[in-house]
C-alpha cells in the first residue's frame, strides 16, 4: 500500500488530506499547508475522496483566486 504524498494517517489510522497553499495565494504571503481528516480508515475510501479534493484544490490555485480568498470571514 502506497500512500501518496497529499494523504497522511495518523497514530490512530485514520487518514488525513494534505495540500500546500502556494505563498502567492496567502494574503499575508507565508505559505501554509491545509490539513484536515477524510474521516474514514479505509484506504480505498480515502484515496478516493483525497483524489477528488487533490483535483478541486489544483484547479482553484491555477486559477488564482487569491483576490476571493477572504480569511477573516
Amino acid at each position: 500500500m502506497r500512500i501518496p504524498a497529499y494523504m497522511s494517517v495518523s497514530r490512530h489510522g485514520l487518514f488525513y488530506f494534505r495540500y500546500p497553499i502556494p505563498r502567492g495565494l496567502h494574503p499575508l504571503g507565508t505559505s501554509i499547508t491545509v490539513k484536515f481528516s477524510l474521516r474514514t480508515r479505509d484506504f480505498r475510501v480515502a484515496l478516493d475522496r483525497s483524489q477528488r479534493l487533490r483535483y478541486v484544490a489544483g484547479l482553484l490555485c491555477q486559477h488564482g483566486t487569491d483576490s476571493r480568498m477572504n480569511y477573516a470571514e
